[in-house]
């Protein structure tokens, strides 16, 4: 259990060392502000860590006791995109009404709001790592998820090192964007050496690259000269439309 402590450490430093990075390393005279700007902002984008973090609880338990079945590397495979489906409904549902979820924070702190889907997809991200780093628990190499982990929080700290001085505080945001993913990657990577899981790739990958683009299509509307109602109606379509995508896909899986 001993290297579980590193990966509770790394886990700090890529959850919660951004706002530090932000006040720490932005130049600007107003950077406190900044900071507390996008401390607030990503208090919006939390639902959808608490969504993963609430996911990870309820099925590691099930990983566990389901883990001598013949069938139970199809199990996770399963949960993996059906995990992914919901996370991708959530992002959208907040990022395409970012501006009504903004009014979850103070009036002062929402010139942040760049950063929300930013977050939302890293989230997201991590989601996806509970579910693909369950392997080096079940075949008892911690050591690894340390390993993993660690290097998570190396690349956390370079990046927010290199981009916040340059781009600001969207820096933080694109660190831990960039640092899920590279644990996702490198624990798919190893896993499929320790415990191979038929994962569908292509299908996540298709959900995660229509979720981004579905919200691009919705930004893109802001920017058009509509009425309030229009605007709405055409992001509700989008989400609606991904949903029924998503159901008439893969409803099969609601029978397993």
């Amino acid at each position: 259990s001993s290297p579980l402590i590193l990966v509770g450490v790394a886990a700090a430093i890529n959850q919660v060392f951004d706002r530090v990075f932000v006040s720490q390393l932005l130049t600007s005279p107003d950077a406190l502000k900044t900071s507390g700007a996008y401390n607030a902002a990503a208090k919006v984008a939390v639902v959808m860590s608490l969504f993963a973090t609430a996911f990870n609880y309820a099925a590691e338990p099930f990983f566990f006791k389901t883990y001598k079945d013949d069938s139970s590397t199809n199990s996770y495979a399963v949960i993996l995109k059906v995990f992914t489906i919901a996370g991708c409904l959530v992002f959208l549902a907040i990022s395409l009404f970012l501006d009504q979820a903004m009014y979850l924070i103070g009036e002062d702190y929402r010139n942040a709001s760049d950063i929300v889907p930013i977050l939302l997809m890293a989230y997201l991200f991590l989601g996806i790592y509970y579910n693909i780093s369950i392997w080096y628990k079940l075949k008892d190499k911690t050591y690894m998820g340390a390993v993993i982990a660690m290097s998570g929080a190396v690349v956390t700290i370079a990046l927010n090192i290199l981009l916040i001085p340059r781009i600001g505080y969207v820096g933080a945001a694109w660190s831990a964007l960039a640092c899920y993913i590279f644990m996702c990657t490198y624990a798919y990577l190893t896993g499929r050496r320790n415990l191979p899981i038929p994962y569908e790739v292509r299908a996540i990958l298709l959900y995660l690259v229509g979720a981004v683009a579905f919200f691009l299509i919705g930004s893109w509307t802001d920017s058009l000269d509509l009425s309030i109602y229009v605007n709405v109606a055409i992001k509700v379509v989008l989400l609606v439309f991904y949903f029924g995508y998503a159901f008439m896909k893969d409803r099969h899986l609601l029978k397993l």
